[in-house]
């Protein structure tokens, strides 16, 4: 209710940036009543307004984003029924964002809604599935499958498979709804030395990609193996978490079109499930699994496999960089929005493990379901299975065996 209280609301008047004005009943109706299923917005829609200069986040410029405030929080925390949160004045509350069918808006200002958005705001929503319009219009100006590169305040037709994802409330859609949302909103930052090229899979490998998610994501998942970023020869190429181009297409059963990213370093270009060069973590990581469980099947029954961010990030002489080797500004604006949409990917799947492959995506997932008081989730940890470990080099396969049966979860693959 504070949150939004600062802009210029029906009810409240025209408040100068950070003071806030009385509610009015009907706004104040939005944040008192008792809500249920639909509790996407905890997380995407966190992140989307928290951008701009909100009570207690500090004035942040375009495309940056700050701590919430201890009632901001409270907004999203909360369960939420069909709809209702929407129908009053959030809908202005967003409505002063650059939206498409809005034109873009000076700081404050606000602009009549397009007729697609309207709908948004209008009718009850089930579970999730607010996302069927209002989001899909929020993500729809960013370069997504289907829809081509939009300019700021316009927006173009998805395609079905896109439209599909937003009509679904199953855990693959809600998984892959909140990934386009991180897209869009990692599309808002920018990177300097020593970046000088960021591949983003989940736009043009978002083909193969979706159909690693619908193929293997249904139903709950006790288990998320969880990896840093793409590697180059590895998602990026194809869009898969650790994925060895021949893994990929021969024992995931992976297939899709991928296309090119803008800006492409010439010494890495992208070749989708035709790349050559061998991925030695994903060879070595999917390989482990498919000799301990055969079928694929066998292995996502209860796991699945994920990046904490999903952006590849190459130096001007064509060096993978990690999310670790950023200047501190840029990795913490960035990683602060990936940790987020990790908390959701796990409330999602209802995941009561996460274990993170290799030391910093255990020490970030540690950090992010601690900081946003998601409990019931314990976080355990693997060996990295890179050709840059020396002690991977030396037998990862065991290692990894060995430390999966302490934390209880290689039963999980044998049963």
């Amino acid at each position: 209710m504070e949150a939004v209280q600062s802009a210029a609301l029906p009810g409240t008047g025209r408040c100068v940036e950070g003071e806030s004005a009385p509610l009015s009943p009907e706004l104040e109706a939005v944040f008192q009543g008792s809500r249920e299923a639909g509790s996407w917005v905890q997380s995407g829609l966190m992140e989307a307004v928290q951008s701009a200069a909100l009570p207690g986040t500090g004035r942040c410029v375009e495309g940056e984003s700050a701590p919430l405030s201890p009632e901001l929080e409270a907004v999203f925390q909360g369960s939420r029924e069909a709809g209702s949160w929407v129908q009053s004045g959030l809908m202005e509350a967003v409505q002063s964002a650059a939206l498409p069918g809005t034109g873009g808006c000076v700081e404050g200002e606000s602009a009549p809604l397009s007729p697609e958005l309207e709908a948004v705001f209008q009718g009850s929503r089930g579970a999730g599935s607010w996302a069927q319009s209002g989001l899909m219009e929020a993500v729809q100006s960013a370069a997504l499958p289907g829809t081509g590169g939009c300019v700021q305040g316009e927006s173009a037709p998805l395609s079905p498979e896109l439209e599909a994802v937003f009509q679904g409330s199953s855990p693959a859609s809600l998984f892959l709804q909140g990934e386009l949302v991180l897209s869009a909103r990692l599309r808002e930052l920018s990177f300097g030395a020593p970046v000088e090229y960021v591949y983003n899979p989940l736009e043009y490998a978002w083909d193969t990609h979706q159909c690693y998610v619908n193929k293997y994501c249904q139903g709950r998942k006790e288990v998320l193996f969880l990896g840093m970023n793409p590697g180059p020869f590895g998602m990026a190429q194809n869009g898969v978490p650790f994925g060895e181009a021949s893994i990929v297409r021969d024992w995931l059963h992976i297939t899709g079109k991928v296309g090119r990213p803008p800006f492409e370093h010439p010494k890495r270009p992208i070749l989708g499930l035709e790349c050559r060069q061998r991925e030695v973590s994903g060879a070595r990581f999917w390989g482990f699994f498919q000799k301990l469980c055969g079928e694929p099947g066998v292995f996502f029954r209860r796991c699945f496999v994920h990046n904490l961010c999903p952006l590849a990030f190459v130096s001007q002489t064509g060096r993978n960089l990690t999310p670790a080797e950023l200047p501190v500004e840029q990795r913490d604006k960035l990683l602060r929005l990936c940790d987020l949409a990790l908390c959701q990917a796990v409330r999602a799947l209802g995941v009561s493990t996460v274990v993170g492959v290799g030391r910093l995506a255990e020490q970030r997932a540690r950090r992010a379901l601690s900081e946003a008081g998601v409990e019931g989730v314990r976080v355990e940890g693997i060996m990295h299975p890179s050709p840059r470990n020396p002690q991977a080099n030396k037998g990862w396969e065991e290692i990894a065996r060995a430390k999966l049966e302490e934390v209880g979860v290689l039963s999980l693959l044998s049963e």
